[in-house]
């Protein structure tokens, strides 16, 4: 599930989605925090060009709840 609402967070970013709306505060409010804190930790995740920013901070959390999932299922499989 986080991981849909991680990509639904940055689909609304990219349409540039009204913060005030009560589901889009919820999805960023999810998946703002995970993401500033890798993007702080590496801040050459930030690509900036001559007409915007792009953050691959969520990108990488992304990656690592599939890390995660993929070591909890592994787990799962070996001790059941």
């Amino acid at each position: 599930t986080y991981s849909f609402i991680l990509i639904g967070s940055a689909v609304l970013r990219m349409v540039n989605a009204d913060t005030s709306n009560p589901i889009v505060g919820f999805v960023h409010g999810i998946s703002e925090p995970p993401s500033r804190w890798v993007t702080r930790k590496f801040p050459k995740l930030v690509v900036r060009s001559s007409s915007q920013v792009i953050d691959l901070g969520p990108i990488v959390v992304l990656l690592g709840v599939g890390a995660v999932l993929i070591a909890l299922e592994n787990s799962l499989r070996y001790f059941l």
